[in-house]
């Protein structure tokens, strides 16, 4: 930053009056009683401008050295960022004195000159002197507040524009030299958006920096993960066999990144099969596939047909004890087979009684067979004793038994004898010989009809027969009534409570209504006339909101507002609508167009809030050549040049052109020189054949066998 003498000791010059120099000089004169320390650094601003919401306190502070008599400092500010609201000095210390107050004036400096145009800067301008002897290190020679007015500042934005200083004798000091103004922010970055400045790919990862809203600072930088590869359908490149798996390869149509996948294996493919070996009766047979793509096979058993037996002849007939034989022969390979034929057991006939059964004794039966006379016998249970009815031999009475003999009609010496019960009294219904009353027991006397025996029952009292009542005393609310009962056989009464019937209260009515924040009043009164009350609380009804009206729509930085209002009292409320923080780029615009060589730059800007990101186009890489002019003429001795120019960026190529012949053969190697890349190409064709044929025109052929050759060359390229 350039320094002007004249500008210096012009501000030291108007700042310093009479009495302002005196109090200088006296301030000067003045010596601290420590001894001076020799200073070695270089006299220094630092300018620290912190954020405190939307103020920025800018704080300039020097470092000086010794010998300095006066310092000037002329400081810009971005006016379309930042607002003056005041200015003041700082906690200088005792080798600082203050010469002139800060100033805040017009921008003077001749149009161009940095760091702003005049359009857009501020100017603070301040002259402070240095006491000699003092060695205290930095101190704060002016505090300066702005107000943010803008979107965002930098350190850009508050620059210190020029800077002087001079000796106590108010001259410049030619040979000591400043050191560049150190810039700084204090910010809390509380407000930040998001730029990518390196778009993903899926070879190599992006980058995303957090900027802050306020001071334009990247506070952080976040690595965006590659993108998915975009394969293509793939292609076999192994193919399946039987039992092998085959490969597909798929190919990344963006960076040529490849994978595979197995195919599976196809599996064999048997044929319907055929009969290797019969099956017989007794053996089994085999069936053999074979796979139609490998000849690969395998079997299986066909099971054996077994015998086909006939139905078989008894060779040996049963008996009632034994078992006889059945034997089975096979029509087919006369092979045999038994089987037992059950024996045929006895054939008992009916029985015949060879003991006759009597009362006590049992007697038997005997059973024989009609094909082998084997015989069994069997019980003939005994007969049992056949009772008469019996014959009383003594008569029962009320209180004692009787007897009775019976005798068997089959053997008159087997008899028993049977008691017969006692036959009871026989009581006759009864008679009341005392009658029961309402507080005494009655007297009932039975008597038996056949021998004179009495007993006696008690009549209980018959207890009052009181009436249903009568209400002596009617209930009310709150006091109970009286019902009197009276018994219809002896006058004896009683009396019973009756409950207070209690109030009756009605539906109640709404004696003051509720709202949305005060309760209401609802009052019951008692049906009964008794002028009873009591009421209840009704509650507030609640603001009935209705669904919000978006009064301030969201940004892709800034919150939205949403207002509800109740549709009863008008009350409000609001909620934060948050910002989108996306924004919404349109589909890009190219700001510089690639070349052969040089990228290209596509800029995407969001319609919302104008902030932008780039991309960069790749060079194209192709160059786009003139149809060449020859640089060379060929002779029979030499060979041409034929030279190719690039349209966009000069890059050149040369043809070689084949020397001119003299024996009618006429070479057709051409070599074409790449000179961005110094590659050759040769390629060789024999026009033997043709010189032959036209020896008499050789030099004309000549001349016709390079342009064909030219031509050729063309059409391969």
């Amino acid at each position: 930053m350039k320094i002007k003498k004249i500008l210096c000791m012009a501000l030291v010059a108007t700042c310093l009056t009479a009495g302002e120099m005196m109090s200088t000089t006296s301030v000067l004169a003045e010596q601290p009683d420590t001894p001076i320390v020799a200073q070695t650094n270089t006299p220094t601003y630092q300018i620290v401008s912190k954020v405190e919401g939307k103020n920025v306190i800018t704080t300039l502070s020097f470092t000086p050295v010794n010998n300095l008599g006066s310092c000037s400092f002329v400081l810009h500010y971005n006016t379309e960022k930042l607002k003056l609201v005041s200015t003041g000095y700082g906690n200088a210390q005792p080798n600082i004195k203050i010469i002139s107050p800060l100033t805040p004036t017009d921008w003077s400096k001749e149009k161009g000159d940095e760091p702003y145009s005049p359009d857009n800067n501020g100017e603070v301008n301040g002259t402070f002197a240095y006491i000699m002897g003092y060695d205290d290190g930095a101190s704060d020679v002016a505090v300066i507040t702005f107000e943010i007015v803008g979107d965002s500042f930098s350190k850009d934005d508050i620059q210190l524009a020029d800077y002087a200083v001079s000796n106590t004798d108010s001259e410049e000091i030619g040979n000591l030299t400043l050191s560049e103004p150190q810039y700084s922010i204090e910010c809390e970055h509380k407000s930040t958006h998001t730029n990518i400045t390196k778009q993903a790919t899926c070879s190599e990862t992006g980058v995303e920096d957090t900027v802050c809203d306020v001071c334009n600072e990247t506070v952080a930088t976040k690595e965006i993960a590659k993108t998915a590869h975009s394969f293509d359908e793939g292609i076999v490149t192994t193919e399946p066999a039987c039992t092998e798996d085959g490969v597909k390869t798929y190919t990344c149509t963006v960076c040529g990144e490849t994978k595979t996948e197995s195919v599976d294996a196809l599996g064999h493919d048997y044929d319907s099969g055929k009969v290797t070996k019969e099956p017989t009766c007794d053996e089994k047979g085999e069936t053999t596939f074979t796979c139609t793509r490998c000849g690969d096979t395998y079997t299986n058993e066909i099971p054996a047909k077994g015998h086909n037996f006939d139905d078989g002849t008894v060779t040996t007939e049963p008996t009632c004890t034994e078992d006889g034989v059945k034997t089975y022969t096979c029509t087919d390979c006369g092979g045999t087979k038994t089987e037992s034929v059950s024996a045929l057991g006895h054939d008992y006939d009916s029985g015949k009684v060879t003991k006759e059964p009597t009362c006590e004794e049992k007697g038997e039966m005997t059973f024989t067979c009609t094909r082998c006379g084997d015989t069994y016998t069997n019980e003939v249970p005994a007969l049992g004793h056949d009772y008469d009815e019996g014959v009383v031999i003594t008569e029962p009475t009320c209180t004692e038994k009787g007897t009775k003999i019976y005798t068997c009609k089959r053997d008159a010496s087997h008899t028993y004898v049977e008691e017969i019960a006692a036959t009871g009294h026989n009581y006759d219904d009864g008679e009341v010989t005392k009658a029961a009353t309402c507080t005494e027991d009655g007297i009932k006397t039975y008597t038996c009809q056949n021998c004179g025996e009495t007993y006696t029952e008690t009549i209980p009292a018959t207890d009052h027969h009181f009436d249903s009542g009568v209400v002596t005393k009617e209930p009310t609310c709150t006091e109970d009534g009286v019902k009197t009962f009276t018994c219809a056989d002896d006058g004896y009464s009683y009396t019973e409570t009756i409950p207070a019937i209690g109030h009756d209260f009605d539906d109640g009515v709404v004696t003051k209504e509720p709202t949305c924040t005060e309760k209401g009043i609802k009052t019951f009164t008692c049906k009964h006339n008794c002028g009873e009350t009591y009421t209840e609380e009704i509650p507030e009804k609640g603001h009935h909101y209705d669904s919000g009206v978006v009064t301030k729509e969201p940004t892709c930085k800034e919150n939205g507002i949403k207002t509800f209002t109740c549709a009863d009292c008008g009350d409000t409320y609001t909620e934060i609508i948050p910002a989108t923080g996306e924004h919404h780029y349109d589909n890009g615009k190219v700001t510089k167009a690639p070349t052969c060589k040089e990228n290209g730059i596509k800029t995407f800007t969001c319609a919302d809030c104008g902030d932008t990101y780039t991309e960069t186009i790749p060079a194209t890489g192709n160059h786009s050549y003139d149809n060449g002019k020859i640089t060379k003429e060929p002779t029979t001795s030499e060979t041409g040049i034929k030279t190719y120019t690039c349209k966009d960026c000069g890059e050149t190529k040369t043809e070689v052109i084949d020397k001119l012949s003299s024996n009618n053969q006429q070479s057709s190697t051409v070599t074409i020189i790449d000179n961005g890349k110094g590659n050759s190409i040769s390629t060789g064709d024999s026009s033997s054949a043709i010189a032959v044929m036209f020896t008499a025109i050789a030099g004309l052929m000549s001349a016709v066998a390079v342009l064909i050759t030219r031509k050729k060359k063309n059409i391969e390229k």
